[in-house]
């Protein structure tokens, strides 16, 4: 541990964070203090196109959430879904 306060933190953006990512992740960052999943929403992206994808579903915030917990990372959300 680098001593210095720190988070992870991941924004779930469809068709680009996947299960194995947030899996892959988790291996990485294993012993973490704390890792963020942020929800998506299309709102001000840089790329206009993206504006005209959903936001990232509850059902997906909650299978990835299990995922880090399971690796024993403590994990947040930070979503419009969930309102965390």
């Amino acid at each position: 541990s680098s001593g210095i306060p720190h988070e992870f933190r991941t924004t779930i953006a469809p068709k680009i964070v996947t299960k194995e990512d947030i899996k892959n992740i988790s291996s990485l960052i294993r012993g973490a203090e704390k890792y963020t999943l942020s929800q998506f929403r299309p709102v001000h992206t840089l790329d206009p196109a993206w504006e005209e994808y959903p936001p990232t579903n509850l059902k997906t915030l909650e299978e990835y959430y299990a995922i880090v917990e399971k690796a024993g990372i403590p994990c947040t959300t930070r979503s419009t879904i969930l309102g965390k």
